[in-house]
């Protein structure tokens, strides 16, 4: 009886004979980008697959680049300074690296006629900046037309275009009595990492006036969101009618980030509210704050579970 021959061996598995979707899961788990780097160049479709966005997202989620500093601002010339990582803090030899390369200008002088530029936020290695007219002084509180976005790294810029005409009269500067740029962490369509939002908050007398820019989603261009009354926020809703004077009440210094809301806390008139503005929606709400006590300093924060957590230090 002859004998069944056997089955020819079946060649083995290499990453090259990988279905995409498990070759993805092994690109996924390199430790660092250095790795991924290398390992595009080793092959055409190792390349094709690290390019992609999605791919690239779920990169940055998983390996957060490392942290090389904190950015803070100089008091006497209000310009961005770094104060690096500091052994034995995981990425202080990075850290190191990068200070001797000296790449980094977080003056931002590489903008033209950089002598007319103000810095206004900082946010994700970014810096933005206003632009004062020819022949002008700075003032924080003067609607401010020209912004620019700078990546301080690799000393390269954003000319936001002008606010127009028709939003900038929303926003009236003789009834206007606090004008805020500020950087946001780009819309949930966006490519994170690459786009930004800028948004600038008015506050008039009994409106507040929102400035959007979106460097990803959208044409490019400015867009305003608008609430009348917004004293009626720290009366709360059981009170709606205004009982703090639009034009006594100041508005709060710090501005706080957690969870996609930023936060202002107020405390007039032992009214004691958190005004939160979804960066999703671009809603504002209030909530009731518990009473501080002079000398206290409040920080926002994000606890678990997507809740806002709060801090109280009493100096």
């Amino acid at each position: 009886m002859a004998s069944t021959p056997g089955r020819p061996e079946a060649p083995p598995t290499t990453l090259l004979t990988l279905p995409e979707e498990l070759l993805e899961e092994v690109l996924l788990r390199l430790p660092a980008a250095a790795d991924l780097a290398r390992a595009s160049i080793a092959w055409v479709s190792f390349r094709r697959l690290v390019t992609d966005h999605r791919f690239l997202r779920r990169f940055r989620a998983r390996q957060p680049p490392p942290l090389l500093g904190i950015v803070s601002h100089q008091s006497h010339r209000y310009l961005p300074l770094l104060q690096l990582a500091q052994p034995p803090h995981p990425s202080a030899a990075a850290a190191s690296t990068f200070a001797g390369s000296r790449a980094a200008d977080f003056s931002c002088s590489f903008l033209p006629s950089a002598e007319r530029w103000h810095v206004r936020d900082l946010r994700d290695g970014r810096v933005l900046l206003s632009g004062v007219p020819e022949g002008s002084k700075f003032c924080c509180r003067d609607l401010a037309r020209d912004l620019a976005v700078c990546d301080p790294l690799y000393r390269r810029y954003t000319l936001l275009p002008a606010i127009p005409d028709d939003l900038a009269a929303l926003a009236q500067q003789s009834d206007m009595g606090h004008f805020e740029p500020f950087l946001a962490p780009p819309a949930a369509e966006d490519e994170e990492g690459i786009s930004f939002r800028v948004i600038c908050l008015a506050r008039c007398t009994a409106r507040l006036v929102l400035l959007i820019f979106s460097s990803g989603s959208g044409d490019g261009q400015w867009r305003a969101v608008t609430l009348d009354n917004w004293v009626s926020l720290l009366a709360g809703l059981d009170n709606p009618a205004p009982v703090i004077k639009p034009e006594s009440s100041l508005w709060p210094r710090m501005r706080h980030y957690a969870h996609g809301y930023f936060c202002w806390a107020f405390y007039p008139a032992n009214k004691n509210k958190l005004i939160m503005l979804d960066t999703r929606s671009m809603d504002f709400s209030a909530v009731n704050l518990p009473p501080r006590t002079r000398n206290t300093q409040v920080a926002i924060l994000e606890a678990g579970e997507g809740r806002l957590g709060m801090f109280i230090m009493s100096i």
